[in-house]
C-alpha cells in the first residue's frame, strides 16, 4: 500500500467530535467583544469580507451547511492585534481548541520538520556573505484544501 491511499484509508476511518457548542460559544464571545469595540467590530468585518473576496473563504448554502459527516469540524476564530502594528488585524482559526478531549489538530498528520537548527544558519553566514529572508503574505489561507476535507474546516460567522 503506497502512502497516499495508506493516509487516504486512515482519515476515512476518523470520526470528529461535535464541535459546534465550542464554536459557537466562541462566537458569542467574539460578538460580545465586537459590541464593546465598534472599530475593531468593523476591523473583524473587513477582514471576513477580504477572504470572501480573495476566494480563501466562502458561505457554505443551506444545502451544504446541512450536511455534515464524521469529518465535520467547526473552528473557533478569534481576531488578534499586534501592538508593534497598530490597526491591523490579523484572524485566527484555533484548529487547537478542544472539544470533547480532543482538537483538529489532534487528527492532523504530522509533516517532517523542516525548520533549520539556529547554529546552522549562524555557520552558513560564516561561509557565505550574502544572506535572504522572505515572507510569505497570507500563504496559509492561500493553500488549497481536498474537496473531502472542506467540511472539517468550517466556522461560524
Amino acid at each position: 500500500m503506497n502512502q497516499e491511499s495508506y493516509i487516504t484509508e486512515l482519515f476515512q476511518k476518523t470520526k470528529l467530535p461535535d464541535s459546534k457548542p465550542v464554536a459557537l460559544n466562541r462566537l458569542k464571545c467574539m460578538e460580545r467583544k465586537m459590541d464593546k469595540n465598534k472599530e475593531f467590530a468593523a476591523d473583524y468585518c473587513r477582514k471576513i469580507e477580504e477572504y470572501t473576496q480573495k476566494g480563501y473563504i466562502r458561505k457554505l448554502s443551506v444545502t451544504e451547511a446541512k450536511r455534515e459527516g464524521q469529518k465535520t469540524w467547526y473552528l473557533p476564530h478569534f481576531g488578534v492585534v499586534n501592538p508593534n502594528k497598530l490597526g491591523k488585524l490579523r484572524l485566527v482559526f484555533d484548529a487547537a481548541a478542544k472539544s470533547s478531549g480532543t482538537s483538529l489538530n489532534d487528527h492532523l498528520l504530522q509533516g517532517p520538520d523542516l525548520l533549520i537548527n539556529l547554529t546552522a544558519i549562524i555557520w552558513k553566514f560564516c561561509q557565505k556573505s550574502i544572506a535572504f529572508c522572505s515572507d510569505i503574505k497570507q500563504m496559509f489561507h492561500q493553500v488549497r484544501i481536498r474537496d473531502d476535507d472542506c467540511s472539517a474546516q468550517r466556522f461560524f460567522w
